[in-house]
């Protein structure tokens, strides 16, 4: 797989509480592909806690109004590796992000989007 640097959400980013991720991804225009990406979910180092997360989407680069186009509930991770890999669904506006849920304490997560996995 081949990751590009403008499709990721976090790289390794450290949760030490809900957050939302450290990048968000310019679509360039709001609208659906024809075959959607891969959205995927890492855990890059061990958690603390529960994880879950939401891909959210906005007209706006700083989302004042958010719309979440896919949601995996929070619950009890261990070890690492992949939480998550689901294609985007329709409705997706310009701007993407994942907010990350749950009690998390201590861990890193990545995430990013890709054509294939």
């Amino acid at each position: 797989m081949i990751l590009d640097k403008e499709n990721m959400f976090s790289n390794e980013q450290t949760l030490s509480a809900a957050a939302v991720s450290t990048n968000v991804v310019d679509l360039g225009v709001a609208g659906d592909a024809y075959v959607a990406p891969w959205l995927v979910v890492n855990i890059a180092a061990a958690l603390t806690g529960t994880l879950g997360f939401e891909l959210q989407t906005s007209d706006t680069e700083n989302f004042t109004a958010t719309t979440v186009l896919a949601s995996v509930a929070a619950a009890a991770r261990s070890g690492t590796g992949r939480v998550a890999a689901m294609r985007i669904p329709k409705g997706a506006k310009r701007y993407l992000r994942v907010e990350y849920k749950g009690t998390v304490s201590a861990g890193k997560v990545t995430s990013f989007l890709a054509q294939d996995i």
